[in-house]
């Protein structure tokens, strides 16, 4: 069974949903997990067409962490070092290019970890996850070999694994994140918001795999 897992490193409730879906994963070996990338914000211009202005965004975010910040004991959602930061909110290409290097050095599994440590980054150290530096110290993290890894940054095969992504996304039609889909069937009974609980989402697969 295939479950093909939306999300965006700039997302919250992605954040949240990743040590659930990894729990699952380990339960449920049956499932093959496909990460797709999905971009929140895909230009900074975004900021202002969504928001009004960045800063107006950053007001949004600091709210949209304050009320995730006590969601989960191993999810931490600084929010106040988030108000305090000067650097500017990131958009979601870099990090997103990221994962994909890995991916095609690593396979799924080494893009999860990247994508874990990233989020780690930017939610719980508030770093700023545009800076090369910073994405090479978490992608470093994650024990990849960061000679491949940097060859694969650059190769042009990785940006055509985020547009597939993208097309992925666009062919689905998904719209919010973190979703899932089971098997390529967008149906009430394949796919789901992934904003649920772990009894909520256990309760999905379960479903899913006795049809």
């Amino acid at each position: 069974m295939k479950m093909e897992f939306f999300h965006d490193v700039l997302c919250t409730y992605c954040y949240m949903a990743s040590p659930i879906i990894r729990r699952l994963s380990r339960e449920f070996p049956e499932l093959e997990i496909q990460h797709r990338s999905f971009a929140l914000i895909l230009e900074r211009s975004d900021y202002a067409s969504d928001y009004g202005s960045e800063e107006e965004a950053k007001k949004s975010f600091i709210e949209h962490w304050k009320k995730n910040s006590n969601k989960s004991a191993d999810r931490i959602c600084n929010y106040e070092g988030l108000e305090a930061s000067d650097d500017p909110l990131p958009i979601s290409v870099p990090p997103l290019m990221a994962c994909e290097a890995a991916r095609a050095v690593g396979g799924e599994n080494a893009y999860w970890d990247v994508f874990d440590a990233l989020e780690n980054a930017y939610f719980v150290n508030v770093q700023n996850i545009n800076d090369p530096n910073v994405i090479q110290d978490a992608v470093k993290s994650t024990g990849i070999n960061m000679a491949a890894w940097s060859k694969a940054l650059k190769n042009p095969k990785t940006e055509k694994l985020l547009k597939d992504d993208f097309l992925a996304v666009a062919s689905y039609g998904v719209n919010i994140v973190p979703f899932i889909i089971i098997d390529g069937k967008p149906d009430d009974e394949h796919a789901t918001i992934g904003t649920g609980s772990y009894e909520e989402l256990k309760a999905f697969i379960e479903n899913a795999l006795s049809k």
